[in-house]
């Protein structure tokens, strides 16, 4: 039974800090090199759909919020 506590915590703490931490130590051996980030575009635009069925008096008041 203390096997599988110290099991699951351990696997509550690789998710939470393990990935941050792993991410750390990979960016430090891992630069982008400069002429990478000039071939970088800006995102795209997007459109959001939201449909409405009977909604002429509200649809405004939705849209601001």
């Amino acid at each position: 039974m203390i096997v599988i506590f110290l099991f699951a915590c351990f696997v509550v703490f690789c998710h939470l800090f393990g990935y941050i931490l792993l991410l750390f130590v990979i960016s430090k051996f891992k630069r982008i090199k400069n002429n990478k980030l000039r071939d970088i575009k800006p995102f795209p635009t997007i459109t959001v759909l939201c449909p409405a069925y009977n909604e002429e008096e509200k649809i405004e008041e939705k849209i601001k919020s």
